[in-house]
């Protein structure tokens, strides 16, 4: 039963995503990044899909126990989304992509 539900999950996460999981190219992944030092703002691109809303979050430490939103309701782009947000500066930084209901 706990494969079953397993893959009943990633399906699911499949779907939100708009990825297909039997293409081994279709991947919600971010695609580059940047940083101006200036003014703090982080680039982010990822592969998008059209009619998918994303969200960006992030953590200080991988050992955080939870990740905290940095910019949402950004609308999909194909083929690839582009996003700009301003971040507090601090040594280092974690983000990831998410899309969901």
């Amino acid at each position: 039963m706990r494969l079953r539900m397993t893959y009943w999950l990633i399906d699911l996460h499949e779907y939100w995503a708009g990825t297909g999981p039997c293409d081994h190219g279709s991947l919600l992944k971010i695609t580059s990044m940047s940083m101006d030092h200036g003014t703090n703002e982080i680039t982010l691109s990822w592969q998008a899909v059209a009619g998918r809303s994303y969200f960006i979050q992030q953590k200080t430490s991988l050992t955080d126990p939870g990740w905290i939103t940095v910019a949402a309701g950004i609308p999909g782009i194909e083929p690839i989304c582009t996003h700009i947000f301003v971040v507090s500066a601090s040594d280092r930084a974690f983000f990831r992509v998410c899309t969901g209901p």
